[in-house]
């Protein structure tokens, strides 16, 4: 199921719910000119939903495994969904029929569509086994597969583009975020808070070139791109997050997980926006 919120209130309330997958939701992606969404699922299945109605657009089946992520190739008019299949599919954003299929050697978790000012156009796949894949010739739709990296120990959770500095940011359940030049596609730095935490979670504010991460320790930590260095840091009680993401329009962080009742011994998965001024 797919919960859509409304946070113009103090405390948010749900407009809508969107039914359809018959298995677990791994990705969303909005498409603003038509003002639809497109959902990935554990099911195979790709849905295109209309955001106002809430209804079932169509249901795309090309894919013979679960979907993991979703792209948005903007420039081309095309999305790209990726699957356990190992095949990276290729989609018309406009008429939702397949335009090409690209055959890869790993299940891919995360994708992410880069456009540099020079018009150098790649897609970067965080892959099972933590590889990183950057594809080039993205433009042409002739894919061709410049760079293979071992980037993590685990499979890759987020993957974000910073262009002030335009480098890559990739993050795993591992104990580090790493940090990637974007020309030279290797490793530029390494962020490793504290060699016991695990950083499962990570996200980027373009606006205030800052990294917000989630950790196992509990903690949300604020890092500036400038120094890599943590300058805010607070406790959540999380025994496990599920994402954490700004909402720079609203001034607010977003961030899903799970916590342990202390009554009970329970288990709740929950969502709660923290105001920043």
């Amino acid at each position: 199921m797919i919960t859509i919120w409304n946070f113009e209130q103090k405390k948010p309330d749900i407009i809508k719910k969107l039914v359809g997958h018959t298995k677990p939701v791994t990705d969303l992606l909005f498409y603003r000119e038509s003002h639809t969404l497109i959902s990935s699922s554990l099911d195979k299945t790709i849905k295109i939903w209309d955001i106002d109605s809430g209804a079932l657009l169509k249901t795309l089946k090309k894919h013979e495994d679960a979907v993991f992520s979703l792209v948005l190739l903007n420039d081309l008019y095309v999305f790209c969904s990726s699957a356990g299949d190992k095949t990276l599919q290729f989609w018309d954003i406009e008429t939702y029929e397949p335009k090409m299929v690209y055959k890869i050697d790993t299940k891919i978790c995360k994708m992410i569509y880069i456009n540099t000012e020079d018009s150098k156009y790649s897609l970067v796949c965080g892959c099972k086994g933590g590889f990183l894949y950057w594809m080039m010739n993205v433009e042409t739709l002739k894919l061709e597969l410049k760079k293979k990296i071992k980037a993590h120990n685990s499979g890759i959770n987020q993957l974000f583009y910073v262009k002030s500095n335009k480098t890559l940011l990739s993050c795993a359940n591992d104990k580090s975020i790493k940090i990637w030049d974007i020309g030279t596609k290797d490793l530029a730095k390494e962020i490793i808070i504290n060699e016991d935490i695990i950083i499962p979670q990570i996200c980027y504010d373009i606006y205030n070139d800052i990294i917000v991460c989630g950790s196992s320790d509990g903690f949300v930590r604020i890092i500036k791109i400038k120094d890599y260095k943590v300058c805010k840091e607070f406790k959540e009680e999380l025994n496990d997050f599920g994402a954490v993401q700004w909402v720079n329009e609203k001034s607010f962080l977003l961030i899903s997980g799970k916590q342990k009742q202390k009554n009970n011994n329970q288990t709740i998965c929950f969502m709660k926006a923290r105001q920043f001024i």
